[in-house]
C-alpha cells in the first residue's frame, strides 16, 4: 500500500501542478497549444487549453486522495499521457516545437524532456496499476472514515486551488477575447513611434509586419525590412509583434528595427494570421482593411519590393 499511495500522490501532484501553472497564464499556454500545429481554428484551441487544465486537475486530484474508482483511474491517466507523448512528439518533428507547455511558461520544458518525463510517469502509473491488479485488492482495504474524509478534502483542494487560480489570475484576454470587425481587423490598432506619437492603422495604408518576439525568421526578416524603410520604398512601415513585454524589448533590442513595434494580445495576433502556418506574415493594409498579404519564412528585401509593388515575390 505504501509503494501505491506514494506512486499516486507523485503522478497527482506532478498533474495539479501542471494544471495550476497553465492556469497562471491561459493566454500563454494556448499560444504554446497553438505551436502543436494539430487545431485549425483559435476557438478550438482555448477548448483545448481549458480542457486539459481540467482533465489534469481533475486526474490529479483523484490520484492525490486515492479515489481509484476501481482502477479505471489509472487507465485513464496512462492514455493521457500517451496522448499527450504523441503529440508531443508529432509537434516536435513536424512543426520544430520549443517549448512543449507542459508547465505553462514558468518552467519551460522541451519535447526530450517532456516526454522523458511522461514516460517516467507512465512507468509508476504502470506500476501501481500492476500491484493493484489483484482481483480483491481495493476490497481488502480497510475503511476509515477520518482516513475517507481526508482523502476527500484533498481531491477538493486540487479543485479549489486551479479554479481559483483560473478565475482569479489575469485571465481576461482568454475568457472574453478581442472581438475584431472581419472586415477591417486593423481598424482599432494603434502603435506609438519611437517620439512618443501614435500611428492609427485605421486611417491610411501601411505596410504590416506580423512578427513574433520569438522566432528566428521574423528576427532575420528584421534586417531586410530595414533595408526596405531605408528604400523609403512603399507605404510606411509597422511592426505588430506577438510576445510580453520583456521579450518585445529583447526582440527589439536584438533586431534594432528602423521602423515601430507595437505588441498585440496573443487572440488578436493568431486571428491575423494563418492558422497553420508561423510568423511572419505580410499585409498590405488600408484604413484597417486587408489590400493583400504574404507567407514566408525567408523573405528578403527584393522579394518585399515585389509584395509592396503588388507583384508575387520570386
Amino acid at each position: 500500500m505504501l509503494l501505491v499511495r506514494t506512486g499516486e500522490i507523485l503522478v497527482g501532484v506532478v498533474f495539479v501542478l501542471a494544471a495550476f501553472l497553465k492556469a497562471m497564464d491561459m493566454q500563454s499556454f494556448a499560444v504554446q497549444i497553438r505551436y502543436y500545429g494539430v487545431l485549425p481554428s483559435l476557438e478550438m484551441i482555448r477548448y483545448a487549453a481549458l480542457g486539459s487544465v481540467v482533465a489534469e486537475t481533475v486526474v490529479g486530484a483523484a490520484l492525490i486522495a486515492g479515489i481509484r474508482f476501481r482502477g479505471w483511474l489509472y487507465v485513464v491517466a496512462l492514455l493521457m499521457l500517451v496522448g499527450f507523448t504523441g503529440l508531443v512528439a508529432y509537434a516536435a518533428v513536424f512543426h520544430d516545437l520549443k517549448d512543449c507547455g507542459c508547465f505553462g511558461v514558468a518552467i519551460p520544458l522541451g519535447p526530450r524532456e517532456t516526454i522523458a518525463k511522461n514516460i517516467v510517469m507512465a512507468g509508476i502509473v504502470a506500476v501501481v496499476w500492476w500491484v493493484t491488479r489483484k482481483k480483491d485488492f481495493f476490497e481488502s482495504l480497510e475503511v476509515r472514515p477520518s482516513r475517507e474524509a481526508l482523502r476527500a478534502l484533498s481531491a477538493l483542494a486540487c479543485l479549489v486551488l486551479v479554479a481559483a487560480t483560473l478565475y482569479g489570475a489575469d485571465n481576461a484576454a482568454f475568457f472574453r477575447p478581442q472581438q475584431v470587425d472581419s472586415q477591417r481587423p486593423f481598424a482599432a490598432l494603434t502603435v506609438s513611434t519611437t517620439d512618443g506619437a501614435e500611428i492609427r492603422l485605421g486611417e491610411g495604408e501601411y505596410l504590416v509586419a506580423m512578427l513574433s518576439a520569438t522566432c528566428d525568421e521574423c528576427a532575420a526578416a528584421v534586417e531586410h525590412l530595414n533595408e526596405l524603410v531605408e528604400l523609403k520604398e512603399g507605404p510606411p512601415l509597422v511592426g505588430l509583434v506577438l510576445g510580453s513585454e520583456s521579450e518585445l524589448e529583447n526582440f527589439r533590442s536584438i533586431t534594432k528595427p528602423l521602423f515601430p513595434l507595437g505588441r498585440v494580445e496573443p487572440s488578436l495576433f493568431f486571428s491575423l494570421i494563418s492558422p497553420t502556418a508561423p510568423p511572419p506574415r505580410f499585409y498590405i493594409i488600408k484604413d484597417g482593411k486587408e489590400v493583400r498579404h504574404w507567407d514566408t519564412l525567408t523573405a528578403d528585401t527584393e522579394s518585399l519590393l515585389q509584395f509592396v509593388k503588388g507583384e508575387v515575390p520570386s
